[in-house]
């Protein structure tokens, strides 16, 4: 009998993961199942999708199904999702929606992968909340902007929140953003984010933090300051697993609600694996559990498949990289902010400067503010956030690599840096701080 890979999920991990088992095993059969309709789909791309700087939902598909059907001989089958898995028998039964039918499916290796799903309070269960990390969802969201929708709920204000309250608005919808965390952004320092509260406000977008979201009423969002307008209601938080089957199945999940791997992607059942937003990892400086971000899922995905194919490809566990542009302002963040170093047990030291990330006098510089936060006694680089209209993101790449080497602060001060003023300060704001922590 032919050995079976079964895929639950064609998101950019599971495809990742199916390709790299078809190009390392041409023996294996491989079935991917995806209850939606799209394959490898970018759904951090939504907020351009929204925008209209990228025309249709297809362009932001990597691997179609039949790439993967005609290409590389993967058994693609869209509108079919898992509703049990049997673990004793090596089974999952498939619901298929098109034919109104459910089968049983044998596989000899299980991948769980998958789209996840977006977080929203639970008083919020019996509104049409769009959800765009998904496809069907984010073609809705397109849809309701084609048919006129002149307001818009966005439940969340971290980065994806804010993405598309901005693009939502650039639609001339209004907007409003809701969230209980006490300021925007709330992976990053409050006093850092002001500028792009600032922006945002500008723009005529509501926002209400520290909000009471109290539930659904007379088809409107009600929080503690009263109705909000009638219109379409997106959740605009980071996905998460949606990972119920396996965990009834015995499969362990974790408190994300992601099934807990090791550093091969196993989970705590035999010949079962998990990546992307099926899977919890760990925090590389804290441990804390989390789910990897979006440019970490195919290449998570490329190494559970090396691994179920027979091999080994060793993957760090991630740093939670967050970065985007709202408000005019490229934001970023990577490793530990100050106090979630504290609460992992580091004793830290921090810097924040403010400059640009070109010589100041050149015309054209623009504000970029930097926090680095380094471990007192040994100055290991732990983390760093940065705001500005350019600069931030280089400063957080920067910060993710000095991190991966184990950089102490006193390396990252003496870092040789162009010299042309329109391409780099003398020092940046990150090398500012860097030589702040190394002489102080």
């Amino acid at each position: 009998m032919v050995e079976r890979l079964l895929v639950l999920g064609g998101d950019p991990a599971g495809v990742a993961a199916a390709t790299t088992v078809r190009r390392l095993r041409g023996d294996v059969e491989i079935v991917v199942a995806e209850s939606g309709n799209h394959t490898d789909w970018a759904g951090e791309g939504v907020p351009q999708l929204v925008g209209g700087l990228v025309d249709g939902l297809e362009r932001l598909s990597g691997l179609r199904p039949s790439d993967l059907r005609d290409r590389l001989r993967i058994d693609i089958r869209c509108g079919h999702s898992a509703s049990g898995i049997d673990l004793l028998n090596r089974e999952v039964e498939i619901d298929d929606d098109e034919h109104e039918r459910t089968y049983r499916l044998r596989f000899d290796r299980l991948l769980l992968a998958g789209w996840g799903r977006t977080p929203v309070p639970a008083t919020l269960a019996d509104a049409p909340v769009i959800d765009p990390s998904r496809p069907e969802d984010a073609l809705a969201l397109t849809m309701g902007l084609a048919g006129g929708a002149r307001h818009a709920v966005v439940v969340g204000a971290g980065l994806p929140g804010l993405e598309l309250a901005e693009a939502l608005a650039q639609r001339g919808v209004r907007v409003t953003i809701v969230d209980p965390a006490a300021h925007l952004l709330d992976d990053f320092d409050a006093d850092l984010v002001k500028p792009v509260s600032r922006a945002l406000e500008q723009q005529g977008i509501g926002v209400q933090v520290s909000a009471e979201i109290r539930g659904w009423e007379e088809g409107r969002v009600a929080t503690d300051r009263g109705l909000l307008p009638e219109g379409l209601v997106v959740a605009g938080a980071y996905p998460m697993p949606a990972n119920q089957v396996a965990g009834d199945a015995g499969v362990v999940l974790g408190p994300t609600g992601g099934a807990v791997v090791d550093a091969r992607f196993r989970t705590s059942a035999e010949g079962v694996w998990a990546v992307g937003r099926a899977a919890e990892v760990r925090h590389r400086l804290s441990s804390a559990p989390l789910v990897a971000g979006a440019g970490l899922v195919a290449g998570h995905g490329q190494a559970a498949g090396t691994e179920i194919a027979g091999g080994y490809q060793r993957v760090p566990w991630p740093l939670d990289l967050q970065a985007g542009r709202v408000g005019g302002y490229d934001v970023a963040r990577v490793g530990l902010t100050a106090g979630q170093a504290e609460g992992a047990g580091y004793e830290v030291r921090t810097s924040t400067v403010a400059g640009s990330a070109r010589a100041a006098w050149y015309p054209g510089a623009r504000p970029l503010q930097v926090r680095l936060v380094a471990e007192r006694g040994s100055g290991l680089i732990l983390g760093v956030q940065a705001v500005g209209v350019e600069g931030a993101v280089r400063a957080a790449e920067t910060v993710t690599l000095a991190i991966d080497q184990q950089v102490d602060v006193g390396s990252l001060a003496r870092l040789e840096t162009p010299g042309d003023p329109a391409l780099g300060a003398r020092p940046d704001p990150l090398r500012a701080a860097a030589i702040e922590l190394a002489t102080t």
